[in-house]
């Protein structure tokens, strides 16, 4: 019940991390909150994309076509642009919008936006399920230290190349 009301909650534009601290809250563990968070988010924004790229289309290119980011409508962001995309300080919706009207491919966006959103997602859902559990555990330490340090290396090499 909790991954359908994660799906659906992403699907509808309410922003990930609220969803990752509310399910870290309910969940028995922080990889279990973890999990349905990725994957509320990763099935909604993708229905969110299909809807949005079928029916929205064109209605979105029109009133962008006015401003200084109709040269953005060219685009087609690939996985590296779109993890980097997915990092921005701008709510979901509208980047998972800007992605379904640009050519952005179904693979980039699963793909780019799971490595995008990895960092903070586990993060949110690790604090939450800690304060509620009202202790840290060890192992929790170290894989979060690990994954953060990886994907910095990562997100740094991707942007040198860029």
């Amino acid at each position: 019940m909790l991954l359908l009301l994660s799906i659906l909650l992403n699907a509808i534009g309410i922003p990930r991390l609220w969803i990752a601290v509310f399910l870290g809250g309910l969940c028995q563990s922080p990889l279990q909150a973890f999990f349905y968070t990725m994957t509320g988010a990763t099935v909604g924004n993708y229905l969110l994309f299909i809807l949005a790229r079928r029916f929205l289309r064109e209605r979105i290119r029109n009133r962008v076509s006015r401003t200084k980011a109709a040269r953005l409508l060219d685009l087609r962001p690939d996985i590296p642009e779109t993890i980097l995309i997915r990092q921005l300080p701008v709510p979901g919706i509208l980047t998972t919008l800007a992605l379904a009207v640009s050519g952005t491919s179904i693979r980039s966006l699963i793909i780019g936006s799971v490595i995008g959103w990895l960092p903070t997602t586990y993060l949110a859902t690790f604090a939450a399920s800690s304060a509620v559990q009202g202790k840290i555990p060890d192992a929790w330490v170290s894989v979060s230290l690990a994954i953060a340090c990886l994907l910095l290396i990562f997100l740094k090499r991707l942007a040198k190349r860029r």
